[in-house]
């Protein structure tokens, strides 16, 4: 069988890059003697991570259209929407209002790939929150339309696309993300010593589009993230960032590694005993590695991993927005007395 495999990727950010691997492993295990390609937002990226062929994603707006016709790009594009047997598109968090034109940019691919009678598959996707109704009508649609097969990854994603969509519940099926199922093994470090603290962060409250100019809530977090950090230091612990923040580096005085690619990643988890993660997938990697792991949660798709792989959401640090989870002010001393918990439970 061809399988070509849809996402968002070649951009480099971790979870994205996992997915795509593991849904690679997943077929490879499942489809004997497959092909798989992928389509890809740089393909080079993709086809040097992952070593498969990959060609660009459709283009969606007009200065990409412009690109895709005058670099020829549609042509291998094109190419491998004839060529595959089953079109995959997933699996992460796309289909929400986060930006309302989106879920029909995704969605449409699946049709192209039905126009020409191809198997399609909806995989690992989390869905919501769908507050529009055209949304809700056109995800519907597109789903009895032109989807074959489609899983979620939580029970809340799957209320959403039953409840609210009017999807027919008995075509949704609900797995864990298929980054938990990853083979790890290949980037697991073997030589280094087990010994951090591995910390993922992220900024969150400066999407001025969802939460407006008022930057007290992005403060507030940020300082919730330095008392943290010098908690674990009191505690004796040695720290690593595992991200992005340079000035979190700085005002904490933590050292933080920055991952050239997924592979990267894994392997600088590997090297900790425990794992505090802002980011889904870093508590997803973690739980795949076997390292304990302290979530934030800040969407329901974080607590759903916690449901499907058993873990109460009493044990998480919560960040309500007031859009994706109830709104929950950010306190330190919560902050600090929740990671002195976990510290002490690993110990």
């Amino acid at each position: 069988m061809n399988i070509l495999i849809s996402g968002w990727y070649g951009f480099g950010n971790v979870g994205d890059e996992a997915i795509l691997q593991a849904m690679i492993e997943h077929y490879r295990r499942t489809e004997m003697n497959s092909k798989i390609r992928a389509l890809s937002y740089r393909p080079k990226n993709t086809r040097e991570w992952q070593n498969i062929q990959a060609a660009n994603q459709p283009p969606s707006g007009l200065k990409s259209w412009i690109a895709c016709l005058a670099l020829f790009r549609w042509v291998r594009t094109f190419y491998y929407f004839i060529w595959c047997d089953k079109f995959v598109m997933g699996g992460g968090g796309f289909l929400s209002d986060w930006d309302r034109k989106v879920p029909a940019i995704w969605l449409r691919q699946l049709k192209w790939a039905k126009i020409l009678g191809k198997h399609t598959a909806l995989i690992g996707v989390g869905i919501g929150p769908i507050f529009d109704s055209k949304n809700q009508d056109l995800i519907r649609r597109y789903i009895e339309d032109y989807v074959d097969e489609i899983s979620v990854r939580d029970q809340e994603s799957r209320r959403w696309l039953v409840d609210k969509c009017k999807v027919g519940g008995e075509r949704v099926s609900v797995e864990i993300d298929p980054v938990a199922l990853l083979d790890c093994s290949e980037w697991r470090s073997t030589d280094g010593e087990v010994k951090n603290v591995g910390v993922i962060y992220a900024q969150y409250f400066d999407r001025k589009k969802l939460f407006g100019s008022d930057n007290s809530s992005k403060d507030d977090l940020e300082n919730c993230y330095v008392a943290q950090l010098e908690e674990l230091k009191n505690l004796g612990c040695t720290v690593q960032l595992i991200s992005w923040l340079d000035s979190l580096s700085a005002r904490s005085g933590v050292p933080v590694v920055y991952p050239r690619d997924f592979k990267h990643a894994i392997h600088s988890m590997s090297l900790c005993k425990a794992i505090i993660s802002f980011r889904l997938h870093g508590n997803i990697l973690a739980h795949a590695l076997g390292i304990p792991f302290l979530p934030i949660i800040y969407h329901h798709k974080g607590f759903g991993f916690l449901d499907m792989c058993g873990r109460s959401r009493s044990s998480a640090i919560v960040v309500g927005d007031g859009i994706n989870i109830e709104k929950t002010e950010q306190l330190e001393s919560h902050w600090v007395s929740k990671t002195r918990e976990f510290i002490g439970e690993i110990k």
